[in-house]
């Protein structure tokens, strides 16, 4: 025998309510843009462009939404490769800008759906190719660095793993044994997913019983905008130009 649970509030109304607020609609003159609950790097919604192609269709696309995502970050040459790949993988078209698709009204959300999706695929893959790039750079001459504030004998060599309070393994790019404690240094890009990793490690080797020193490496603070907040609020920042002492202090 089933049994229904009574409740003040109406469901349906409820999550009618909660999905209109997960995706929304504009009209501006002959062309309509949907905005889907994924958001780009730079923490934009994913926005898909329909406007009508023929007598029988419409043509869906992302607007160079991800193309403009990816050039702000100076790596617009990757888009026209990445793109092409991803958009055949979900079965819609790329140029060098722009993602789109024809459909007929039958298909119209399915194709929404699998462009706003293809969007934000390839600027979330450029987007961490860059940052992984840019955190290996600022790595390479972290290591050197500290092997000269530090001593080599107490400097890890890189891949150095730790597990936080969660038992979550965490690769670190450097770590410095200080007698009584350890000083974690992480080189961090200016884009928001490697600030959010960082972040994120941080925070869970904060609730260790005996966390070490947590310090984000970066090229410049200001770069990072509102992610220097994340940062700082997990760990130190510094920036990876400054002097031998405020590398020590930060480890001390």
């Amino acid at each position: 025998m089933a049994f229904k649970l009574r409740s003040e509030v109406d469901l349906e109304s409820v999550v009618e309510t909660a999905v209109r607020q997960l995706v929304s609609v504009s009209n501006w003159g002959n062309s309509s843009f949907v905005s889907l609950p994924l958001f780009y790097p730079g923490g934009g919604a994913i926005s898909v462009k329909i406007e009508t192609w023929s007598a029988s269709e419409f043509r869906v696309s992302d607007n160079g939404f991800a193309y403009r995502e990816v050039e702000s970050l100076g790596a617009e040459r990757s888009f026209s490769k990445t793109a092409s790949r991803i958009a055949s993988e979900q079965g819609v078209s790329a140029n060098r800008r722009m993602i789109y698709s024809e459909a007929k009204a039958a298909q119209l959300a399915m194709k929404i759906a699998k462009v706003g999706i293809a969007s934000w695929q390839i600027a979330h893959h450029i987007c961490e190719k860059v940052s992984v790039h840019e955190e290996a750079v600022i790595a390479e001459g972290l290591y050197d660095r500290l092997v000269t504030i530090f001593g080599a004998g107490r400097v890890k060599p890189e891949g150095v793993t730790l597990v936080g309070l969660s038992t979550n393994s965490w690769e670190v790019s450097a770590f410095v044994e200080l007698g009584d404690h350890g000083a974690v240094f992480d080189a961090v890009a200016k884009h928001r997913n490697s600030i959010y990793r960082t972040a994120t490690k941080f925070h869970d080797l904060a609730a260790l019983d005996k966390p070490p020193r947590l310090i984000a490496v970066v090229r410049d603070k200001a770069e990072l905008g509102v992610g220097f907040a994340l940062l700082a609020q997990a760990g130190m920042v510094i920036e990876e130009d400054q002097a031998n002492d405020v590398f020590e202090r930060a480890a001390a």
